[in-house]
């Protein structure tokens, strides 16, 4: 059985918590629309349940695209240079959803909150798996 490295370790640790930040924030957001359905004036029906997991597949596909490059450099930086606390960690999960709004959708202001917040529980749980995952 082969041993794996320090380094091995590290990326490893890195893409897993990628991976749980990606399925964090989606979470978020098919949350954050099941209860605007629920509250909306026709409620929660059959379709737009579907729809909403439908959807949830496809802001996956995208979201994973969207930070794979800028989170692998930001696991990188942070190994690098030993920082791993939690404020860094969610502030940068924060500028990603900030970012992601402000280059898809400059104009539409009412998105603007759910994906920072999703951006930040992204980071947070990229944090938790970082750290539990390094150190198994």
């Amino acid at each position: 059985m082969k041993v794996m490295t320090a380094q091995e370790v590290a990326l490893s640790s890195g893409i897993k918590a990628w991976f749980a930040g990606c399925v964090a924030a989606v979470l978020f957001l098919f949350f954050w629309g099941f209860v605007a359905a629920i509250l909306g004036p026709k409620g929660l029906t059959l379709g737009s349940l579907l729809a909403g997991l439908f959807l949830s597949v496809v802001q996956f596909t995208f979201i994973a695209i969207f930070t794979a490059i800028p989170a692998s450099l930001f696991m990188w930086i942070a190994y690098k240079l030993r920082l791993e606390f939690l404020v860094i960690f969610a502030g940068f999960g924060a500028a990603l959803g900030w970012s992601g709004n402000l280059i898809f959708s400059p104009i539409n202001a009412r998105s603007f909150w759910p994906l920072v917040i999703a951006g930040t529980i992204a980071g947070i749980a990229a944090w938790y798996f970082k750290r539990t995952t390094a150190n198994a």
